[in-house]
């Protein structure tokens, strides 16, 4: 059995199904940088998706980015792979979504291609919804127990403070009808990590470079790929 790969550390579309799930170690990545005292010896679990070592404190992963965003991106992923006809093709399909594409110069006298959003037109909903559904699981018995539950939520909104003390408020009217709770809402969007404290009611803004948060993204994208790496040496040796 071969042990190649069809993507490696910079290139090529990660594939829907990986040992470890990409937004899960984009999470990981993101929690050790932004909090490295308190989750230094964080780990990837699953039901929830991150643990702390001391198993005091489980966190949920999840994306609120809506569709039109993920489909925008996966379509951006694949272009250099396309003929003209279809690149047109999937170019159009990128602006139906809300997208742009963008050639920006390079050093060496080449142009290379960006994509410009599509930026939420949904706000906060889609966040809320997120909540929502990650409550109702919690109390439905879907994750294990900790004494701290905690939720990572994945975005592409803008926010600013005053928008942010009023979901505060939804957020804590939300969780008020159910008996177990997530204390702490990690919203990661681009340049901030948000920290929606629900207990002292409270939201902490860390403000991030968007480079840093590329290298994160980096950085995650070579632990998914180690790890599939081992897991088809470990299945090849079988």
């Amino acid at each position: 059995m071969s042990t190649e790969m069809e993507w490696t550390l910079t290139s090529g579309a990660i594939p829907s199904h990986t040992v470890i799930d990409i937004s899960e170690a984009i999470a990981f990545v993101t929690l050790q940088h932004v909090k490295p005292n308190t989750f230094s010896d964080l780990k990837i679990r699953d039901k929830p998706d991150l643990r702390s070592a001391d198993n005091s404190t489980g966190i949920e992963v999840t994306s609120a980015i809506p569709r039109e965003s993920h489909e925008a991106s996966s379509i951006f992923t694949h272009l250099s792979e396309k003929g003209d006809k279809k690149r047109a093709q999937s170019i159009q399909q990128i602006q139906k979504c809300g997208g742009e594409l963008i050639s920006l110069p390079t050093e060496g006298g080449s142009s290379v291609d960006v994509m410009v959003g599509p930026v939420s037109l949904h706000y906060f909903d889609t966040v809320h919804k997120c909540h929502k559904a990650k409550l109702e699981k919690l109390n439905g018995g879907g994750y294990t127990e900790f004494s701290h539950q905690q939720l990572y939520i994945q975005s592409d909104i803008r926010s600013d403070d005053l928008t942010n003390q009023r979901e505060l408020s939804k957020m804590i009217t939300e969780a008020s009808v159910f008996q177990k709770r997530y204390e702490l809402i990690y919203l990661s969007v681009p340049e901030h990590v948000y920290l929606f404290d629900l207990l002292k009611q409270s939201v902490v803004d860390i403000t991030v470079a968007l480079e840093d948060q590329e290298a994160w993204s980096l950085e995650a994208r070579k632990k998914v790929y180690e790890d599939e790496c081992r897991s088809k040496k470990s299945t090849a040796a079988k």
